[in-house]
């Protein structure tokens, strides 16, 4: 997880990873203390993870326009955005398609997006995996940056969020773990 560090002092930047495991955000939150979250309005309202996430500025995924508000306004304070260019944890291989709000929010905000890669040797808690159902050992997780990449304020969404994609598949495809 070290190469997250090298994130720490950047302002008005979105994290972007792929999204493999529920384990992911710990990941980011736990190397970058200060960034702020767009989360599963479902985990938002939940009585374990609720509260700590309304402290913390963390932003509900489902209250669209308010989201995106929100979310440019924290990135031009000079914040840092976390947020999961496939919405969800991913089911396919490499990557699960990217939804268009982190082009909505790059082009709103003028932030660069700045990429980062997880790979494992495990899908454990991943889309479908049981809670309850045990991951084979050692489990190893590694985190890399990827390139930066900015959306200009006339810029087309839907080509910049497909050009992230096929970079992420690009990226992930051929991984060693």
């Amino acid at each position: 997880l070290e190469a997250l560090d090298a994130l720490r002092d950047q302002k008005g930047v979105i994290i972007a990873p792929n999204h493999i495991t529920a384990l992911d955000a710990l990941f980011v939150i736990s190397r970058l203390p200060n960034i702020v979250c767009i989360m599963k309005a479902e985990l938002w309202d939940s009585p374990v993870f609720g509260g700590g996430s309304r402290l913390a500025g963390y932003l509900r995924n489902d209250m669209t326009s308010a989201m995106f508000r929100k979310a440019s306004e924290e990135l031009q304070a000079g914040g840092q955005l976390l947020i999961f260019p496939e919405g969800t944890r991913g089911s396919e291989r490499p990557i699960s398609p990217f939804k268009g709000g982190v082009g909505i929010i790059a082009q709103h905000s003028g932030a660069e997006v700045q990429t980062v890669l997880f790979e494992s040797n495990t899908r454990y808690l991943g889309k479908g995996w049981s809670v309850w159902k045990l991951p084979r050992w050692p489990m190893i997780y590694r985190v890399r940056l990827g390139e930066r990449f900015r959306l200009e304020k006339n810029g087309n969404v839907k080509e910049f969020v497909a050009h992230l994609e096929e970079y992420y598949s690009r990226e992930l495809e051929h991984s060693d773990l």
